[in-house]
């Protein structure tokens, strides 16, 4: 019933987001073996509340709420 979500952290400002196990199945379907060493230079602090920075942090974060895989 646990399992981890994707932490990513911008180095010039405060902000960090998380993305939670569902909304990781949404954005990489078909895609879940994506390494994070390709995945982080695509990753930048962007948006309303973000600095514009394209150094960012990301690592796993257990993830507390329940949630499984959907059946294969």
């Amino acid at each position: 019933t646990k399992g981890f979500s994707l932490a990513i952290c911008c180095k010039h400002c405060p902000r960090m987001i998380e993305w939670t196990p569902p909304e990781l199945l949404e954005k990489f379907e078909g895609k879940l073996d994506l390494k994070l060493a390709d995945l982080v230079p695509r990753l930048s602090c962007s948006g309303e509340e973000g600095c514009g920075s394209k150094e960012v942090t990301v690592f796993p974060h257990l993830y507390d709420g329940e949630w499984r895989w959907p059946p294969a």
